[in-house]
């Protein structure tokens, strides 16, 4: 999880731009993540998906943002297990 925010060793660049605070910002999240390996997709939007679930004043658009990761991280995982193989 560190990798997210702190300089990555591998070279991807700091994503300033992810966010889960409403549908809208978390679509542009995920439109910004479809630019990275597979691996960082994951990461990345596991940990906007967990903090939206498990913040201590959780919002509609919350609600509505892990929505959005939920459906990213279904459909990227299916995908990304096939370019695997």
């Amino acid at each position: 999880m560190s990798q997210l925010f702190n300089d990555n060793p591998r070279g991807h660049p700091q994503l300033r731009t992810l966010g889960y605070g409403s549908g809208k910002k978390a679509r542009a999240s995920v439109k910004a993540l479809r630019k990275f390996p597979c691996a960082y997709q994951h990461q990345a939007a596991t940990a906007m998906y967990y903090r939206a679930k498990h913040h201590a004043h959780q919002t509609a658009d919350m609600r509505e943002a892990m929505k959005v990761y939920g459906a990213f991280l279904r459909k990227r995982t299916r995908r990304c297990k096939r370019e695997k193989s």
